[in-house]
């Protein structure tokens, strides 16, 4: 007697490349950010990534000014498709006026001040283990727990995002 069956299971393999350069559109970067990402643990089903990235704004745009996202990834890999969860920081930094000086001494009183975001990702990540571009769609959501107002009722602002990602493998 003859019989088959098929496999359960997708086959995995570990990412041939570790590191990474990426492009965030939207996403923890506000607008765009440029990442690099490092895996720190390649196994064939389980993947841990580290990453860090950064971007810029002039004055003009009205956003605050530098945005500098610290993330780590946790992968679920299936082949060339991965289920993806994060946690991380934002850092962004912002010029504000703290007194109200006469208009010859105004850049005297310039100061700078780094708010605290919470930062979430859930996504999906397109990759093949020996590629060397990726793609990556995710929800990204942002917790800022740094406000100072003691007539505020919530302790923290959500903010949902979405983001595009397109990298490249080294």
């Amino acid at each position: 007697m003859t019989s088959f069956a098929q496999e359960n299971s997708l086959p995995t393999q570990k990412f041939k490349f570790k590191n990474a350069f990426q492009l965030d559109l939207f996403g923890h970067g506000l607008i765009y950010s440029l990442n690099y990402e490092r895996i720190l643990i390649n196994k064939e089903r389980f993947k841990t990534t580290a990453q860090v990235g950064g971007s810029f704004y002039p004055k003009s745009v009205g956003f605050r000014a530098l945005w500098l996202p610290i993330m780590r990834n946790q992968h679920f890999s299936f082949d060339k498709h991965h289920i993806l969860v994060g946690l991380g920081h934002v850092l962004t930094k912002d010029n504000i006026k703290r007194v109200e000086p006469p208009a010859s001494y105004a850049y005297l009183y310039d100061e700078t001040e780094w708010a605290h975001i919470a930062a979430l990702r859930e996504g999906y990540r397109f990759q093949k283990p020996d590629s060397r571009f990726l793609f990556r769609v995710a929800f990204t959501h942002f917790f800022e727990y740094n406000k100072k107002a003691p007539y505020r009722e919530m302790l923290f602002d959500f903010y949902p995002s979405g983001a595009l990602t397109f990298g490249y493998n080294f």
